[in-house]
This record gives C-alpha cells, sequence and structure tokens, in this order.
C-alpha cells in the first residue's frame, strides 16, 4: 500500500509547504495504524 497526498495549484503549492511536517507526521501515524491493524492476529 502507497500513502500520498498530491496538492497542486498555486495555493497548494505554498500550503503543502507551509503543512510539510504536520503532513508528513499524519501519513506516518495513518501507516502505522494500518500496519498494526493488518498485523493483528484474527
Amino acid at each position: 500500500m502507497t500513502l500520498a497526498v498530491e496538492q497542486a495549484g498555486p495555493v497548494g503549492v505554498v500550503m503543502g509547504r507551509f503543512y510539510r511536517r504536520l503532513t508528513a507526521r499524519y501519513l506516518t501515524a495513518e501507516a502505522e495504524g494500518i500496519k498494526a491493524r493488518s498485523e493483528r492476529q484474527v
């Protein structure tokens, strides 16, 4: 699975730079949660 965020356009570029660290933290947390759920034994 691949998680990605695409921010386009003039506002997207500016906001992407502004929120880069926050977005990275959110994607990391989401990926860790998905991984934990997929590895959980039934």
